[in-house]
């Protein structure tokens, strides 16, 4: 009985977000190919302070407004806020991927932190191995979803606006 019912949900839920998924899907490639082009050609003038790391950390900062904005009753607005921390989800990978293809560009970030040597070649070789910002990112995304779920859980799902761009959000994660 609950294993038809769940694959019941699992149906629909399959067939509520797949032209979700499918719209993202074409917007991420779009988006790819223009980030790609755009920092190849203009790269140089980025300032060094704006990695991707500082991108995913300022995104996260929009939890509280869009917290504050809902909790007042507002819903368009903390909507918007959520679809521009999508957007910038998407440009904090691009400047990932850009970052990863120009080792000049992490040399010259880490030359204004005026540290040593050693260090550099730690810092280098540690930003340019591993995988931080990879799992970064996956943490301050789910930092700024679970929040807002849950406000939206307490509130009994008042908000439409902010409703569909979660399911949006959570459908691309």
């Amino acid at each position: 009985m609950w294993r038809s019912t769940l694959r019941n949900v699992s149906h629909k839920l399959k067939r509520t977000l797949s032209p979700v998924v499918e719209a993202n899907s074409k917007l991420y490639e779009w988006f790819n190919i223009r980030s790609r082009l755009l920092l190849g050609k203009h790269g140089k003038s980025v300032p060094t302070y704006i990695t991707a790391n500082a991108v995913t950390t300022a995104r996260t900062g929009l939890v509280f407004p869009t917290l504050l904005l809902y909790s007042n009753g507002f819903s368009v607005l903390p909507a918007s806020l959520v679809v521009i921390n999508v957007t910038f989800d998407y440009v904090d990978g691009a400047i990932a991927r850009w970052e990863k293809s120009d080792p000049n560009r992490v040399k010259a970030q880490t030359a204004n932190a005026k540290i040593s040597p050693q260090a550099l070649l730690s810092c280098q070789s540690s930003r340019l191995a591993s995988n931080f910002g990879s799992y970064y990112d996956a943490i301050v995304d789910k930092a700024f979803a679970i929040p807002v779920w849950l406000v939206i859980f307490q509130n009994s799902f008042h908000s439409p606006f902010l409703q569909f761009a979660l399911l949006g959000h959570a459908s691309i994660e």
